[in-house]
């Protein structure tokens, strides 16, 4: 049966598979959802609905992301999330990066909702400043709430809007204690960076849309992380949104990288698409990547 189901490329395939016997509809069931990524509200609504009809498909979601596309359906979306995702007890990978129809109200993360995460992304950044004023600051607690939960958490992408989370509280080491990739700005890395020796992955988000754009870098900052920024093998440092991407971006992170360099022993790849190869290796900084494989 498997192999039959190794065959298949494309989802009406599946649809149709499930419908001729029920051994052949829980193994079509088990890919049709292990993944529901599409961007696609209206889809998702279907998805959702025939998850809600039937539960038993809900323990064969592993990576769940929010839609991108506002939905065709007069019902609420969020009413079906709430009532759904409880049932995701399988889930590993979870990801909001739009609140489309969320108001005020809004469960996201529904009571006692814990699965077992190893990804989760954060990155709800709305055009509106009212809207994040209004709505941001709710959604960021229930996240946060429903972070002090997932204690096998390996990959956290951390990236609210300024509005939502201006200045974010200390983080306890006991929050997500194995975390190896750690993505976000420049407030992300001061929050969950610190202590956590476990992670050899960054991602440092600059630029508008972050938290303290515009602020200048100072050499207290990282040299409060020198030790976890020693254990690093793969640093990433780029604009939030390559749209706004200026010259200034290239001064910004070439001033960054030269207050960290003597931090990055154990660096394997270094990515800033903003500086030229020469721009990174230039002011005698090349001594400090001595374990480096890869540049970009």
């Amino acid at each position: 049966m498997s192999l039959v189901i190794e065959e298949v490329e494309d989802i009406q395939s599946f649809v149709g598979l499930s419908q001729t016997s029920k051994p052949l509809q829980i193994e079509a069931e088990r890919h049709l959802y292990r993944s529901l990524t599409g961007g696609d509200g209206t889809k998702r609504y279907k998805c959702l609905s025939s998850i809600k009809k039937c539960p038993r498909r809900a323990k064969y979601v592993r990576v769940y992301h929010d839609h991108s596309v506002a939905h065709k359906q007069h019902r609420s979306m969020w009413k079906l999330i709430e009532k759904t995702l409880p049932l995701m007890v399988n889930l590993k990978d979870l990801a909001f990066r739009y609140i489309i129809g969320g108001g005020p109200h809004t469960v996201i993360f529904p009571r006692k909702y814990a699965p077992r995460l190893e990804k989760f992304t954060w990155s709800v950044n709305a055009s509106s400043d009212y809207y994040e004023e209004r709505n941001g600051r709710p959604f960021v607690a229930q996240a946060l709430k429903f972070l002090e939960g997932q204690t096998q958490l390996k990959y956290l992408h951390w990236q609210p809007s300024p509005y939502a989370e201006p200045n974010p509280k200390p983080s306890t080491l006991t929050l997500v204690p194995h975390l190896d990739t750690l993505i976000g700005d420049i407030e992300t890395i001061q929050t969950y960076l610190p202590g956590r020796d476990s992670i050899t992955t960054l991602q440092l988000f600059t630029g508008l849309g972050t938290r303290s754009f515009g602020r200048h870098f100072l050499g207290e900052t990282f040299d409060r992380l020198s030790t976890q920024l020693k254990r690093l093998k793969y640093l990433s440092i780029q604009p939030l949104s390559e749209r706004f991407w200026v010259g200034y971006d290239e001064f910004y992170h070439y001033g960054i990288l030269r207050h960290i360099a003597p931090y990055l022993h154990s660096l394997e790849t270094l990515r800033i698409p903003s500086l030229t190869e020469l721009e990174i290796v230039s002011c005698s900084m090349k001594k400090c990547f001595s374990n480096l494989t890869s540049l970009s």
